[in-house]
């Protein structure tokens, strides 16, 4: 019995400290064994698409057919999707931002690069939800499922 009590009030405070750190979404989860990182790294496709919280979930994909966002764990990005004729890719690279709250995107072209940080509301081995609000004021909020 007293190995128990030792084993518990060894394991209770690392368990709670655990838990602690990984209540970080305000949509979850509430814990998780995976890394931010590896829970990331996927191939997504997009489930919900919310302008101002209203769903604009079929335009998108109406305009956007087919798009995925693959994040590797090595920092490597790439956003696809295909147009009537042809099919768009543009890659960049990712980072966790504001304590891993936040991910910094960076999508590089022959033209120019584009920069986003979008909050993540929900980190799940298959969701990821994310919002970005621009300079308007207008809040673009991501639920992505899982692509494989």
């Amino acid at each position: 019995m007293k190995k128990l009590t030792v084993i518990l009030a060894f394991l209770l405070p690392l368990l709670a400290a655990f838990m602690l750190n990984s209540c970080k979404y305000e949509d979850g989860p509430a814990l998780s064994f995976r890394s931010r990182k590896e829970r990331v790294a996927n191939t997504w496709q997009l489930d919900k698409y919310l302008i101002n919280g209203v769903d604009n979930t079929l335009n998108y994909n109406t305009m956007f057919s087919t798009a995925r966002w693959t994040f590797n764990k090595n920092g490597g990005l790439m956003y696809s999707y295909v147009m009537p004729d042809t099919t768009i890719t543009a890659v960049g690279d990712w980072e966790f931002t504001s304590s891993d709250e936040a991910i910094n995107l960076r999508f590089i072209n022959l033209l120019d690069t584009f920069k986003q940080t979008v909050t993540i509301l929900k980190l799940k081995e298959k969701e990821l939800w994310f919002k970005h609000t621009d300079t308007t004021q207008t809040t673009y909020e991501l639920h992505l499922g899982a692509a494989n």
